[in-house]
């Protein structure tokens, strides 16, 4: 009789209203995590009332798979007016046992390799003016230009290239090509740094002053 009692007990505790409620949300929200996976108009929609991300999204297997990879190269230009032959910039560094255990590189790194596979797509939408100013084209420019270069170069642009990466399926194509953007010379440095700094109440500075 023991025994029984305590089925009786479980089935009893079970069946409460309380239990069952909480089964139905358990079954309302495995519901609505079944249908937020599609990519119709009502799976959009029902994502767009989930302000807090509550239905999770399993992509297993990736729809469009990446099968490109991305290579960034630089091309110096002298003060002859030449060009040198162009290099590979590297986007991730030789991985060492340390960085097991410690790589705070890594995250820079990471944001290089976006900004360069963003680059190409936001220049298919966006004037080339308003592309230089760019958060991914100035990102990869101040990283190009940090680089060392020689003193016979002037002038330094960047490249982005595709390729197949380990299954060649297409041909390497140029997807993105920056103009050459011009190193200051010593001597620049040195007339910059010198020439003085306007008042904020010089009156040839100042709107409506005298020009």
């Amino acid at each position: 009789m023991h025994g029984t009692e305590t089925w009786a007990e479980a089935l009893a505790t079970l069946t409460s209203p309380g239990a069952v409620l909480v089964a139905c949300g358990f079954a309302a929200l495995l519901l609505l995590t079944a249908i937020s996976q599609g990519r119709g108009p009502f799976s959009q929609r029902l994502r767009s009332f989930d302000l807090f991300s509550l239905l999770p999204r399993w992509t297993f297997f990736a729809p469009n798979p990446g099968v490109v990879d991305y290579h960034l190269l630089l091309r110096d230009r002298l003060h002859d007016g030449s060009l040198a032959t162009p290099r590979q910039v590297p986007l991730r560094p030789p991985r060492r046992l340390h960085h097991l255990l410690w790589n705070p590189q890594k995250r820079l790194h990471k944001v290089l390799t976006d900004a360069v596979q963003s680059l190409p797509h936001l220049s298919e939408s966006m004037q080339a003016r308003r592309l230089r100013t760019s958060l991914p084209y100035l990102m990869i420019l101040n990283h190009v230009a940090a680089l060392e270069r020689s003193p016979l170069v002037a002038s330094r642009q960047f490249v982005i290239v595709a390729t197949g990466g380990e299954v060649p399926i297409r041909q390497p194509g140029i997807l993105f090509e920056s103009q050459f953007h011009r190193f200051e010379t010593a001597g620049e440095q040195r007339s910059e740094a010198s020439r003085p700094t306007p008042s904020p109440l010089d009156p040839r500075t100042a709107p409506g002053g005298a020009r």
